[in-house]
C-alpha cells in the first residue's frame, strides 16, 4: 500500500491512495475532500460534477465534502460552514499504507466567521472494498464549542430513477422541499422520481444503496446519528451539467438534529464507512 502527493485539477494538490488489491482513492488538500473511490476490481463509486470548479475559494461539487461547523444554511454561517473551502494540512500521507490524514486549525480568517478555537482532523482509510472517513474535532478554546457536521457523500449511480436506499423505513425525517414538514418514512426502500432533500433523524442502523446497475454499497456510521438524502433533480446546481442529476444521489452521514457540544479540551469523532457488497 502507498500514498503520494501529486498535482491535481487546476494545479491543486491531492493525495492518491493505492491499495495492494488495486483499490484507489483520491483526496484533495482543498477541503480534505475525497473526490474518487474505486474499490478493487470495481469502478468509480463517487460522483463528481461535470462542471465542478477546482479554483481557490470554490467548493468541489461531488465526492465527499466535509461539512463543518454548520450544516447547510441552518445557522448564521455561510452555506455548509467553511471547512470545505479551506486548504487543510497533510499530517500523515505515508505511514499506515492506504491512509491519509489532514488537519485544519482555527485562523484569523475562520475566527472572523466563527470566533472559536478548534482543531479538526480528517482521516481516510482505504481497504480492498471499503473506504472509511473519520472527522475528529477538538475544542482548543476556553468556551463551549457547539457545531453540526456531515460527510456529504455523492454516490455515482447508473440511473437515479432505479436507485433504492434501504434502512430508513420507520424513521422520521424533515422534508426541506416541503417547508421542513415532519414526515415518517413508510416505504421499505426510498426511491427517487423528483427532487429530494430530507434529513432523517436518529437512524439506528446501516443503510444500503442499490445503485441502479449491479452494485450495492453499505453505509455505516458511528456517532453520526442522522442521514441526509439529496438529489436536486432538474434544478440547476453550480458545478453540475443539466443531466448530472441522473447519475448521482447524496446519502450523507451527519449530526444535525442534536448539535455536538464540547467543553474546553473535549473532542468528538464521527466516522462513516462505505463498503462494496
Amino acid at each position: 500500500m502507498s500514498a503520494r502527493l501529486v498535482p491535481g485539477s487546476n494545479g491543486r494538490s491531492k493525495i492518491i491512495l493505492a491499495h495492494a488489491s488495486g483499490a484507489s482513492a483520491e483526496i484533495y488538500r482543498h477541503g480534505a475532500h475525497v473526490t474518487s473511490w474505486i474499490p478493487a476490481h470495481g469502478r468509480e463509486a463517487l460522483f463528481l460534477g461535470s462542471d465542478t470548479p477546482f479554483t481557490s475559494g470554490d467548493s468541489i461539487r461531488g465526492g465527499i465534502p466535509v461539512i463543518f461547523p454548520q450544516f447547510a444554511g441552518l445557522g448564521p454561517l455561510p452555506q455548509h460552514g467553511f471547512a470545505r473551502n479551506r486548504e487543510w494540512e497533510v499530517v500523515d500521507d505515508t505511514s499506515g499504507g492506504g491512509h491519509a490524514a489532514f488537519e485544519l486549525r482555527d485562523s484569523a480568517e475562520t475566527r472572523k466567521l466563527w470566533p472559536h478555537a478548534f482543531i479538526a482532523r480528517v482521516n481516510v482509510e482505504l481497504g480492498e472494498k471499503s473506504l472509511a472517513v473519520c472527522l475528529r474535532v477538538e475544542n482548543g478554546g476556553e468556551s463551549n464549542l457547539i457545531f453540526t457536521a456531515a460527510l456529504h457523500t455523492y454516490f455515482r449511480v447508473g440511473d437515479v430513477r432505479r436507485v433504492r436506499v434501504t434502512g430508513l423505513s420507520g424513521i422520521n425525517y424533515r422534508d426541506r422541499n416541503r417547508s421542513n414538514a415532519e414526515v415518517n418514512e413508510t416505504d421499505d426502500a426510498l426511491t427517487v422520481s423528483g427532487p429530494v432533500n430530507r434529513i432523517y433523524a436518529n437512524v439506528p442502523g446501516p443503510l444500503e444503496i442499490a445503485d441502479g446497475d449491479d452494485r450495492r454499497i453499505s453505509v455505516t456510521a458511528d456517532r453520526l446519528e442522522d442521514v441526509v438524502v439529496w438529489n436536486p433533480w432538474t434544478q440547476q446546481v453550480p458545478g453540475m451539467s443539466p443531466d448530472d442529476y441522473l447519475r448521482m444521489i447524496c446519502v450523507e452521514s451527519a449530526q444535525i438534529a442534536q448539535p455536538i457540544a464540547l467543553r474546553p479540551g473535549e473532542s468528538w469523532t464521527g466516522t462513516q464507512r462505505l463498503e462494496l457488497r
